[in-house]
């Protein structure tokens, strides 16, 4: 800082070098001398009208014949304001018709440092991913600047570098790089703050914004429409229209409905990878898991059941598809398109033509213990049937039905004759509707 007066004596000028903030507050000081043998007073004509100056008059009578003097002590403030700054400080004299003006010039810098961006802002991200950016910062300044990690306020998702510390030459920079690893859902707002040294220390903040979304899926699958004519091979397609490179599942279950008069399923595949699949009632079901599964959510690859258009009226069939089941347990919404068939031409009579199997069984043997007279069938199919007991003598002892599992069928007899029935030989008689048998049971004494 220097002092310069100019030639009337009457105006000082106080020329402050530039400084920085850590400079601040400084004073200098100011002389008003009384060289004369009249003691005068000095007043006060005009102050400061910055708040960035300050003076303070150490006594405002100067004695004559003693060459007193007065000092103001003049201060540069600390209001963290940058800039160039002039005022005007003007002291007057009671007895003396003429003032002094002191003039006060300075400039506060701090370095001049760009950091981009100012938020760092990484959309959404979904849980289990991560992403990397960072913030550029350019040194301005014609210093040397040293850049560092002074505080932060950050999620569980973020991770930096906390001992980070970098001199950047002028016009240098420097990236600062920032990790995202999506583990918790919620929307953040982190804060990173540096400190930046260069004769001073200055503290530079920014922000880092990102939202973990719930994990939520929409996914629609259809099955097409399908014109044939019978006995033609055809592909029946199950589309992903909404494929997601997100959605990670072990496996999941699908089911068709159709008529199994109209149509055979006889091969499944993705992506020419044999799917296993069971087929009973009308009802295809498949269970997709590993590759198979990947290709059809993320790369939408469609699942192709090939079967055989059968001979049959009525001659069209709703592929209903359905959702069976998945896992692990996510929230999944579906939207299921479901398909039609149509088999064409089809004469009506002669395709409502039906073969049914009709469940038979037959009589294998006689078993007997000490716990009672046992008779051994085997049954084609789950089956109920009608028991009659017969005397030999054709006296009905009783009717029961009987259910029969599909194999061999182990029969207890003592359930069904009473004590009280006559201790003789008897006759049963098993029917189902369509087949009858007649076995002759008799007594063990």
């Amino acid at each position: 800082m220097v002092f310069s007066e100019n030639s009337d004596n009457t105006t000082k000028s106080l020329i402050l070098e530039v400084l920085n903030f850590a400079k601040l507050p400084l004073t200098k000081i100011v002389s008003v001398n009384n060289s004369g043998n009249i003691t005068d007073t000095l007043f006060l004509v005009k102050e400061f009208s910055n708040d960035v100056f300050e003076f303070q008059v150490s006594n405002w009578i100067l004695s004559g014949s003693v060459n007193d003097s007065a000092i103001i002590n003049i201060s540069f403030l600390d209001r963290e304001k940058t800039g160039d700054f002039v005022d005007t400080l003007i002291l007057g004299f009671k007895n003396c018709p003429s003032y002094d003006t002191v003039i006060v010039r300075g400039s506060v810098i701090v370095p001049n440092i760009s950091i981009s961006p100012q938020i760092l802002d990484f959309g959404e991200v979904w849980m289990g991913m991560s992403k990397t950016d960072g913030f550029i910062i350019s040194n301005l300044f014609d210093k040397s600047v040293i850049v560092s990690i002074d505080s932060c306020k950050i999620s569980e998702n973020i991770k930096i570098d906390t001992n980070f510390s970098h001199s950047i030459e002028p016009s240098g920079q420097v990236k600062y790089n920032v990790e995202l690893w999506a583990n918790k859902e919620g929307e953040y707002w982190d804060t990173i703050c540096f400190k930046l040294y260069s004769k001073c220390e200055y503290r530079y903040c920014v922000l880092v914004h990102y939202i973990i979304p719930k994990e939520r899926y929409e996914l629609t699958f259809k099955i097409g429409k399908y014109l044939v004519k019978p006995d033609e091979i055809v592909d029946v397609k199950i589309e992903n229209l909404t494929p997601n490179n997100l959605l990670k599942l072990e496996n999941l279950l699908l089911t068709v409905s159709y008529d199994n008069f109209l149509f055979y399923p006889l091969q499944i595949t993705i992506d020419n990878q044999n799917i296993n699949f069971k087929s009973e009632f009308g009802e295809l079901e498949l269970l997709i898991s590993e590759r198979p599964l990947e290709h059809f959510l993320i790369f939408g690859k469609p699942i192709v059941i090939t079967g055989r258009a059968l001979y049959s009226s009525p001659d069209s069939t709703i592929l209903d598809l359905k959702v069976a089941g998945f896992s692990p347990g996510k929230e999944i919404s579906f939207n299921l398109i479901d398909g039609w068939l149509k088999v064409y031409p089809v004469c009506e009579p002669i395709g409502a033509t039906r073969l049914e199997l009709i469940p038979v069984f037959e009589i294998l043997g006689l078993s007997f213990d000490e716990n009672g007279s046992f008779i051994i069938l085997h049954s084609s199919d789950q089956q109920r049937i009608n028991l009659f007991c017969f005397d030999v003598l054709g006296n009905n002892l009783g009717n029961f039905e009987l259910d029969l599992e599909t194999g061999v069928n182990r029969i207890n007899l003592n359930k069904f004759i009473s004590e009280n029935s006559p201790k003789s030989n008897l006759f049963i008689v098993f029917s189902n509707g369509h087949y009858r048998k007649v076995v002759f049971v008799p007594i063990v004494h």
